[in-house]
């Protein structure tokens, strides 16, 4: 007996699930657990990466992270999680203008540090974000992520 009615029920539901299921990782930022709303900003990364209380496996703040960089060789960019450090030179050492720019201050006779704060200047939000399996994310590269403590990240309220 030839049942017609229940292939289009059962074709009817599971498009609905698959319209459900995608209008809900939309929201949510296409990976169902996004901790950023859209593109990240630089306030969005330093709630994490200067919270050493709650991350203390990043062992120190970004300013420190970064000026420990100095003297070390700016990597090419296929191997960097920096690839667009505005100043470097693959192969060169890290240098204070690697990253940061010089004005003149009349005031103090004198250059003085251009201070920047824009992550993505460095980091592109392609290597920042993005779903565990698909992409680049390099925070799915990290120990916490091999050792599957998802809730680091995720938890806390810190998914989105």
């Amino acid at each position: 007996m030839n049942q017609p009615g229940i292939y289009i029920s059962a074709a009817a539901l599971l498009f609905a699930g698959i319209i459900i299921s995608s209008s809900s990782q939309a929201r949510m930022g296409g990976g169902g657990m996004s901790i950023f709303s859209g593109v990240p900003t630089e306030e969005e990364c330093r709630v994490c990466h200067e919270d050493l209380e709650r991350f203390p496996q990043l062992e120190t703040n970004n300013p420190g992270r970064h000026h420990d960089l100095i003297g070390t060789p700016v990597p090419e960019i296929y191997y960097s999680l920096a690839p667009d450090a505005p100043g470097g030179v693959p192969g060169d050492p890290y240098g204070c203008t690697a990253c940061h720019t010089f004005v003149w201050d009349d005031a103090q006779l004198n250059y003085v540090i251009q201070p920047f704060r824009d992550c993505l200047l460095c980091h592109p939000a392609s290597l920042v974000t993005g779903h565990p399996r698909r992409g680049n994310n390099v925070h799915h590269q990290t120990q916490t992520f091999l050792q599957r403590n998802c809730r680091a990240c995720h938890g806390r309220g810190m998914g989105r």
